[in-house]
């Protein structure tokens, strides 16, 4: 004869968990999409090894696919950050290198892709003003690269280990009851 253990309801996440987590994801795909834009680009000019006509356009309709989707993911973790957190240093670390980040990939977006597509036609791709435009959108690819992992690890540490609130600078929350089997947010 089986006996069968209690089952307790599955635990609801609050607000506040359902947008940390969604931040979580959304920082996290966003850092994980720069790592593989580097490695796909890289691997298609190695591929196209003497080609870099070819090479160049297929490396420009990633980046632009990638840049639709970066901004879609920097909007929802900032939203998201905006929607979970209460102020204090935390919100604060996370929130901006993660609107820095935004910020260039704007940047990256509207002001330095265009040129450097416009150029790419026009064939200049081996003038010096190209290489220089092309070197900058490089510096701030791996800045902004830097920036969204900064922020996405703070975010993962702060929500998900058990890192009690006060360590970054919240103040206890009024409306929570606090539980003691209950992971800190």
């Amino acid at each position: 004869m089986s006996q069968s253990l209690p089952v307790s309801p599955p635990a609801k996440l609050s607000r506040r968990e359902f947008f940390a987590a969604l931040a979580t994801l959304a920082s996290g795909l966003w850092l994980g999409g720069l790592v593989m834009l580097f490695m796909a680009v890289s691997s298609i000019f190695k591929t196209f090894d003497t080609d870099h006509t070819t090479a160049g356009m297929a490396a420009n309709a990633i980046f632009h696919r990638f840049q639709s989707y970066q901004i879609v993911l920097a909007g929802i973790a900032i939203i998201s950050i905006e929607l979970s957190l209460r102020n204090g240093r935390r919100k604060f670390f996370i929130a901006v290198p993660l609107i820095l980040a935004a910020v260039l990939a704007m940047v990256i977006t509207f002001g330095i892709t265009p040129r450097i597509d416009s150029m790419r036609l026009a064939g200049e791709t081996t003038t010096d003003a190209f290489k220089k435009l092309h070197g900058a959108a490089m510096a701030i690819y791996l800045t902004l690269t830097v920036l969204v992992a900064i922020a996405t690890s703070i975010l993962a540490v702060s929500m998900f280990a058990e890192i009690p609130p006060t360590v970054f600078g919240d103040p206890a929350s009024p409306v929570e009851p606090s539980d003691p089997n209950r992971s800190p947010q």
